[in-house]
């Protein structure tokens, strides 16, 4: 049975819709999502990995010790961005940031939020596509905080692995693992996997040991 989100994931969010005021009823936003989330068929990309996304910012942003601390309106937008980036999820599919993006856009849009706000959350989203490097400083957190998995510990590692592997069940194993190997290849082959200090001096090391495991693990069994 799937989990739902946390109470400190629920109540952050709570917090970052109202930060812009919009009408509606958030309560029933996060009910959606929390739908989205739990669908059949997620492994990695559910409740757990938006949950860490916020885990991840709260000690980035709101710890005394790191300094950081957005402004409350970039740190919103921040937090709408995890909740809303993976809310459509096809593997079977190329287009589930851009849908991700437009549900963004549209429950925004219709909850009277400002224009400005609407179109920050969605281009991060869409960002996510990892189509370029990231430039601005919003697109380094967000991408930084997308990908924190690739540091954590081994076993942590592992289940992210197996559960992506679960998601795309459907193609063949020779494919998957040269596709995935060079996917994480291209992650090793940046000169910096994450673009934040703050993230780099955190993760990076850890990141590139797990990353190199699994390519090696991938390329071994490729025929």
């Amino acid at each position: 049975m799937k989990k739902n989100f946390n109470n400190e994931t629920k109540r952050e969010f709570l917090e970052a819709w109202r930060t812009f005021g919009p009408s509606g009823n958030p309560e029933a936003v996060f009910s959606l999502l929390t739908a989205c989330y739990t669908e059949e068929g997620r492994e990695y990309h559910d409740t757990r990995h938006v949950s860490h996304c916020f885990h991840e910012f709260w000690h980035y942003n709101d710890t005394p010790f790191t300094g950081k601390n957005l402004s409350a309106r970039k740190a919103a937008i921040v937090r709408l961005f995890a909740a809303f980036h993976d809310a459509v999820y096809d593997p079977h599919r190329t287009d589930s940031e851009e849908r991700s993006a437009r549900l963004a856009e549209g429950l925004l849009q219709l909850s009277g939020a400002d224009e400005s706000v609407v179109r920050e959350v969605a281009e991060l989203v869409r960002f996510t596509k990892y189509a370029a490097v990231p430039k601005t400083e919003m697109e380094k957190l967000v991408s930084d905080l997308d990908l924190c998995i690739f540091g954590t510990e081994q076993e942590s590692f592992d289940w992210y692995e197996n559960g992506i592997r679960k998601e795309y069940g459907f193609v063949p194993e020779a494919e998957f693992r040269a596709k995935r190997a060079k996917i994480l290849q291209g992650f090793l082959d940046r000169p910096n996997i994450y673009f934040t200090k703050y993230f780099r001096d955190k993760y990076e090391a850890k990141a590139r040991e797990n990353l190199k495991r699994s390519v090696a693990k991938l390329t071994s069994q490729v025929k």
